[in-house]
């Protein structure tokens, strides 16, 4: 048999199945988020707007020591053993609460340094504590990956944002700030944490056991190249916007984030090939390794076409479509930023970096490459903003994923 007979139809059977469970799942985080801040972006004023995005991109940062990678060993290990639930999600729960701690700790540094307003410091603090309940849920559906069960976490995310979209707009329409939004998302958070412990009962059913301080650490020395990661990725797109508060203040944040949040929606679709496409990939690797090389430059071609199409469009049209989307009450500087910043996603995923690094086993390679990136983010960001401002985060975010695709396409070519 070769390996094109052996490869299964994309989608039918198993794998199918999942791929269309995590594209749902991913559309519906990333969609009904985009969604909603678009919508806030045309209620809230520019700088209650800057005050909102600029406490979610503090959560998003503060959050990644909450997570730290364990949802790739749960899955891992569950995938072997499913009764290694009953020692292994205890004491990583427990790792996670020590995590949440230093979270906490991390966001009243970062807000005191910046000297951040009344409404900034609630609206982080809230939003801190709702990811973190939100790391707890998703802990429990990386189980249910392990099992193979994404439908399991697909229902728990129908649930979030299902809540979470009624609830924002329901604020928006009657009391609209960034402290009430940001009360919307602990109260979605902490319904979805309810579902996914219900979800784990009848999907996983493995009694924990008490939790162990040594297979604690253990997790968190085996999660570490997967929370540097994750921490890389965070920086290299929050980190603009924590800067650019420090330097300009909040009215420009909220410029600059609709610049970036419209050219994260018109991404969407990659965002949600990247993820759809490890996992394929990952598969053929795995079954059929002589057809990887043959399938990664179908999907490249693929993602290509669709990224460039939606570039082309922005930089013809970006005034009229941030009109469009806010309302008519935006800055010329945003039209400009989000030019810039679809450039940056363009390099992004014209080839993507990501999902082949994975599926070859590559990690170390894909840490590198993003932890690089983000001291190139850092460097351009401390360079760039105090000069230029809002311009001048977005041409940060440019020059990051220049050099995040440059560095890839070298390694790429030694691999050959």
């Amino acid at each position: 048999m070769t390996g094109e007979d052996a490869l299964p139809d994309l989608w039918f059977g198993r794998l199918g199945r999942n791929l269309w469970f995590s594209a749902v799942s991913f559309g519906l985080r990333i969609g009904v988020h985009v969604l909603l801040i678009v919508l806030a972006a045309r209620v809230l004023s520019t700088q209650a707007f800057g005050q909102y995005t600029l406490a979610i991109a503090l959560g998003s940062i503060c959050v990644v020591l909450c997570d730290y990678g364990f949802n790739f060993l749960v899955t891992r290990e569950i995938a072997r053993d499913r009764a290694a639930a009953a020692t292994l999600l205890p004491s990583g729960a427990l790792a996670k609460g020590a995590l949440s701690l230093a979270a906490l700790a991390l966001l009243g540094v970062t807000l005191a340094l910046l000297g951040a307003t009344g409404p900034v410091v609630a609206a982080s603090v809230i939003i801190t504590l709702s990811f973190a309940a939100n790391s707890y849920g998703t802990y429990l559906t990386a189980a249910f990956k392990g099992l193979q069960r994404f439908d399991a976490e697909t229902l728990s995310y129908v649930v979030l944002y299902g809540v979470l979209f009624v609830s924002q707009a329901i604020v928006l329409w009657l009391a609209p700030s960034p402290v009430n939004l940001a009360l919307c998302f602990l109260g979605a958070r902490l319904v979805y944490l309810v579902v996914c412990v219900a979800l784990y009962a009848r999907v996983v059913g493995v009694s924990w056991a008490r939790p162990s301080p040594g297979e604690a650490w253990r997790m968190v020395v085996q999660s570490s190249p997967f929370a540097l990661y994750a921490l890389s990725a965070a920086l290299s797109l929050q980190l603009g916007t924590v800067l650019l508060s420090y330097f300009s203040g909040e009215a420009a944040v909220g410029e600059f984030q609709q610049a970036l949040r419209f050219g994260m929606a018109a991404a969407i679709p990659l965002a949600i090939a990247e993820d759809v496409f490890y996992a394929f990939l990952a598969d053929v690797r795995a079954r059929a390794a002589d057809q990887f090389a043959r399938r990664l430059v179908l999907l490249n071609k693929v993602g290509a076409t669709v990224i460039v199409v939606l570039t082309v469009a922005i930089l013809l049209y970006a005034p009229e479509l941030v009109r469009a989307a806010y309302g008519g009450r935006t800055a010329p500087v945003v039209g400009t930023s989000l030019k810039v910043v679809m450039g940056a996603y363009c390099w992004l995923y014209l080839l993507f970096v990501s999902p082949p690094l994975m599926a070859l086993g590559r990690d170390r390679a894909n840490l590198t490459l993003w932890g690089l990136g983000a001291a190139v983010n850092v460097a351009a960001n401390l360079l760039l903003i105090p000069a230029w401002g809002v311009l001048g985060a977005a041409w940060s975010l440019f020059v990051t994923y220049a050099a995040i695709k440059l560095m890839f396409l070298g390694y790429m070519w030694r691999l050959r």
